[in-house]
């Protein structure tokens, strides 16, 4: 094949993957649309809190936890207030980080001050799936920076989230799950861009500041950091043009770069967290307002049906009506474990199968952005507080074709997973509002590409 035909070929591979993400794009945006313009203002439990904080934001005041909810200039909330308790009248996602609200607090306080509150509520609806999509796109890069040679597969993936019921219900929502989304899975390019091609400066500043912007987002966004400091450890470990010693006092330096960046960004408001409430992400005040204190070890959630059962809701749309249909723990971790473990199984077939032929071992920079793709993953499922499981609340992110069925307050739901994260980091529907997925599916693109 001629060198023309060969960049006419691969011309045409790019604008083919693109047309399909776009497609895919076009297709959540679509079916987000009745979410955002069908279902009542403030119907979803959270949303009120959400629209206050931001409101509040617009008036160049950051709230906290006990903040009043202030329904003043707006009819339906005030409305929405007078059926709840004191305890459920306040801001009590005020623990989480400011950015999101900041974006929000535009169509917000454009609609307030026109008189139009509902339509700014509407318009910040369309701002946040808006920002899912752009995370859709930061998928699509990942799992190409995964597979190269499978572009397929970056629609796959991309297409497979944009369809979840759970990814639409909650990006059409005034909630910041969407921008943590995006943000999660724009770290994740980045980290992976790191350890894939090498360490370079401009790729440092990328993973920096796209993990400060995760931090600003949500509480969860400290585990993104985690797994972005680990990001730039093995990939300047990698580098092989100067000695051991000096790759190591460089990844020091690098990290404690990357670090500094996301101190600045954000260090300042878990500081104010840990004056305020006693912990980082505020989630033990939270608990104890909400009368949930954490009572399961992570051994006991991980053997609980109910645990699962929850997943399950998570992902699958048909599952939403599990709590009524019996079955083992056993029979609860098939339906979830299926795909991929028949991914899996397939990607240790084709391995073994390379192996025989003499073709040598699949990329090894490749496998180790996959690693952290996967070790963030379990990061955010293991993060899932005891507590998420207890008044059978909807999963992440937010219910399937339905109103949900928790109280407003529920979405205090705390995360644990060792240490000071035990406590938690806030609202159960975390990682970013279809992570989870985005994950798998980069997971999986890459087990059928080795």
């Amino acid at each position: 094949m001629g060198l023309g035909r060969l960049i006419a070929v691969r011309r045409r591979e790019r604008d083919l993957l693109w047309l399909g993400v776009s497609g895919a794009i076009l297709m959540f945006v679509m079916l987000a649309m009745p979410w955002v313009f069908r279902v009542s203002v403030y119907q979803p439990p959270d949303e009120a809190s959400h629209v206050a904080y931001a409101r509040e934001l617009s008036h160049g005041r950051l709230p906290t936890i006990d903040s009043p909810i202030p329904g003043d200039d707006d009819a339906r909330l005030a409305a929405v207030l007078r059926d709840r308790d004191a305890r459920h009248r306040t801001i009590w996602t005020a623990n989480h980080p400011p950015l999101y609200y900041a974006l929000v607090a535009v169509p917000l306080r454009i609609g307030t001050d026109t008189g139009q509150p509902i339509r700014g509520v509407l318009a910040a609806r369309l701002l946040s799936v808006g920002l899912s999509a752009l995370g859709l796109i930061a998928l699509a890069y990942v799992v190409l920076q995964l597979a190269p040679s499978r572009p397929q597969l970056a629609v796959a993936a991309t297409g497979f989230v944009a369809l979840l019921p759970t990814f639409i219900a909650i990006s059409a929502r005034v909630y910041n799950d969407s921008l943590a989304f995006l943000t999660t899975t724009a770290t994740l390019a980045a980290a992976a861009a790191f350890v894939i091609r090498g360490p370079s400066a401009a790729r440092l500043a990328a993973v920096a500041a796209t993990a400060g912007f995760a931090a600003m987002t949500r509480a969860s966004g400290l585990l993104v950091v985690g797994v972005a400091e680990l990001a730039v450890l093995v990939g300047v470990l990698r580098a092989g043009e100067s000695s051991a010693w000096r790759r190591r006092w460089r990844a020091a330096v690098w990290m404690a770069m990357a670090g500094a960046v996301v101190v600045a960004v954000a260090g300042w408001f878990y500081l104010r967290n840990l004056t305020l409430y006693g912990d980082l992400t505020g989630s033990a005040a939270l608990l104890h307002r909400f009368g949930r204190p954490p009572n399961n070890t992570m051994l006991g959630l991980l053997t609980d049906q109910g645990y699962w059962r929850l997943q399950q809701r998570r992902l699958w749309d048909v599952t939403n009506f599990l709590p009524r249909v019996h079955g083992g723990l056993v029979a609860r971790l098939w339906l979830l474990g299926l795909v991929p473990l028949a991914g899996l199984l397939l990607a240790g077939a084709q391995g073994l199968a390379r192996l025989a032929r003499g073709d040598g071992l699949p990329d090894a920079a490749r496998a180790v952005a996959l690693g952290l793709c996967v070790a963030l993953l379990g990061l955010l499922q293991l993060s899932v507080s005891p507590v998420c499981q207890q008044r059978g609340r909807w999963p992440h992110p937010l219910p399937f074709p339905g109103p949900g069925h928790g109280r407003p307050g529920c979405g205090c739901r705390a995360r644990g997973a060792a240490g000071w994260w035990a406590r938690g980091s806030g609202r159960g529907h975390d990682g970013g509002n279809g992570c989870d997925q985005s994950l798998v599916l980069a997971a999986l693109s890459r087990s059928h590409h080795l």
